[in-house]
C-alpha cells in the first residue's frame, strides 16, 4: 500500500511542482517500493497520452445545463429546501457548515470535468478510452487489456518475465530482466501491423532505447522493469520477436504471439 504523503509527492512530480529535496525523497522511496514505482510509471504514461489530446472548448451553456440538471430540491418549496440544507450540513459537517460549500463546489467541478472528458472523446475520433489509458497496467484497466502471451526466462546469464497484453488500440509488453552483466535486448515487429508508441524504464528517469524502423534495442544490467507500448495499425495480432544477446552471442530468443488468438 502506498502511503498518502507519497501519493501526493507522486502527483506533484507528474505536475512538475515538486522541489528538488522532495523529488530526491520520492525517488528513494520508489527504489524500495515496487508497487509505488509501477503506480508512478502508469501515471507518467497516462500523462503523456493525455498531453496529445486536442483542446476542445465546451458549449457556452454547459455549466448552466449541469446545474439545472441537479435534482436536489427541484420540486421542494423554499422552506423545505432550507430545512434539508440545515439537516445535511449538521449531519455531514457537524458544527462546521462551511465545509458543505467546499463539498458542493468539488462535486460540481467533478461533474464539469467528467462532462468535458466525454465531449473530448466524442468530438475527437482519434482518441478513445484505450488511448487514454495508454500502455500501462492497473487494476482498473484489467477489463481493457487482455493477456495474449507470457513467459519466464531462466537462462544462466539472464532471468526474468515477459507478459504481452493487448486492447483494440495497443499492444502492451511488460518486461522484467535480471542479469549480472550487460545484455542487449531487441524486439522486432511487423511495421504494417504495429508502430512504436511508448517506452519506459523503471528505477531510471532516462533510457538508452534505440528505435530503428520496426526494431527496438536497449541494454539492461541488474534488475530492471520495462514498459513498452506498440500501436495497432490493423486488427492483426502479428508476432513480436524477442532476442537477448550477451557478449555478442544470443542467449535467449522467443516469438511472442506465435499462436495468436
Amino acid at each position: 500500500m502506498i502511503e498518502e504523503k507519497y501519493l501526493e509527492l507522486i502527483n506533484r512530480e507528474i505536475d512538475h511542482l515538486i522541489s528538488p529535496r522532495q523529488s530526491k525523497k520520492l525517488r528513494k522511496y520508489l527504489e524500495h517500493n515496487p508497487d509505488a514505482q509501477m503506480f508512478y510509471d502508469d501515471l507518467v504514461v497516462m500523462s503523456k497520452e493525455l498531453s496529445h489530446v486536442n483542446k476542445v472548448e465546451p458549449p457556452q451553456n454547459l455549466k448552466k445545463n449541469i446545474v439545472n440538471a441537479l435534482p436536489v430540491g427541484k420540486y421542494a418549496k423554499y422552506e423545505r429546501q432550507s430545512a434539508f440544507k440545515h439537516y445535511l450540513e449538521t449531519f455531514l459537517f457537524g458544527n462546521k457548515p462551511q465545509y458543505a460549500y467546499v463539498f458542493s463546489a468539488g462535486l460540481i467541478t467533478g461533474i464539469i470535468v467528467i462532462s468535458l472528458l466525454f465531449i473530448i472523446l466524442y468530438k475527437n475520433n482519434s482518441v478513445n478510452i484505450p488511448d487514454l489509458y495508454g500502455a500501462f497496467r492497473t487494476n482498473s484497466t484489467a477489463n481493457i487489456f487482455r493477456t495474449a502471451d507470457e513467459l519466464t526466462i531462466d537462462e544462466e546469464s539472464v532471468k526474468g518475465d515477459v507478459r504481452l497484453s493487448y486492447s483494440d488500440e495497443v499492444i502492451f509488453i511488460d518486461v522484467t530482466i535480471r542479469t549480472t552483466q550487460d545484455v542487449n535486448v531487441t524486439l522486432k515487429f511487423n511495421e504494417n501491423d504495429l508502430n512504436f508508441r511508448e517506452f519506459k524504464k523503471s528505477n531510471n528517469f532516462s533510457n538508452d532505447l534505440i528505435v530503428k524502423g520496426s526494431s527496438l534495442q536497449f541494454t539492461s544490467n541488474g534488475t530492471n522493469h520495462y514498459l513498452i507500448a506498440l500501436g495497432r495499425i490493423t486488427s492483426n495480432l502479428s508476432p513480436v520477436y524477442l532476442k537477448i544477446y550477451s557478449s555478442g552471442s544470443i542467449v535467449y530468443a522467443y516469438t511472442l504471439l506465435s499462436n495468436p488468438e
